[in-house]
């Protein structure tokens, strides 16, 4: 089943990069503002599964507050909980903005504040 934008999206900020894999382009970019820019479909795959990785080692808590999609366009903003063994709790507020070409996701500009370090 092929996924619309917007389920896409929803699925990349909410920690689900395995469904979005087949709807990468080759020449994907992924920025993380002030942290790093990500390019091609391999580079961002592989920080998924990092990022992905670090998932597994916490609760996660994930919640979308917004979704606006407007034709090749989706932006998600949303927070997270993440809760480690420690039982050390931080939260996160974001905002995804999703670019998409031809039907694949081509650019994602990713925007992440830390509430509680």
């Amino acid at each position: 089943m092929k996924l619309t934008p917007q389920q896409v999206a929803e699925a990349f900020s909410n920690g689900r990069f395995l469904d979005t894999y087949p709807c990468m382009a080759e020449n994907i970019t992924w920025e993380i503002v002030n942290e790093k820019t990500l390019e091609g479909k391999m580079a961002v795959m592989d920080n998924c599964a990092q990022t992905a990785a670090y998932f597994e080692t916490v609760t996660t808590d994930f919640k979308t507050l917004n979704c606006i999609c407007s034709g090749d366009f989706v932006v998600i903003n949303g927070t997270a909980v993440f809760i480690n063994a420690k039982n050390k709790r931080t939260e996160v507020s974001a905002c995804d903005m999703y670019r998409f070409e031809n039907g694949q996701l081509a650019q994602v500009t990713s925007y992440c504040i830390v509430l509680t370090p």
